[in-house]
């Protein structure tokens, strides 16, 4: 199965799938698999393991970015 990389500029958030993958969302947000599993188990994205893949569920992601910046570092 390949995995699809977005390349592109995401401009929307109903441009990206509704669950993505850890290498997707770590290319999207330039940052490593450690930060962003770090987030995980932090509870500030919704993910899921499915067999041996993390998927996290985009409007998760939404609302992590929505969130004032005091409210994310406290």
């Amino acid at each position: 199965m390949a995995i699809k990389i977005y390349t592109r500029k995401i401009k929307e958030w109903d441009e990206l799938p509704v669950l993505v993958d850890i290498a997707t969302l770590c290319c999207l947000l330039h940052c490593s698999d450690q930060t962003l599993m770090r987030h995980i188990k932090a509870g500030d994205f919704k993910a899921n393991k499915l067999g041996r893949k993390w998927l996290v569920e985009r409007d998760s992601v939404r609302e992590f970015f929505d969130k004032p910046y005091t409210e994310v570092n406290a």
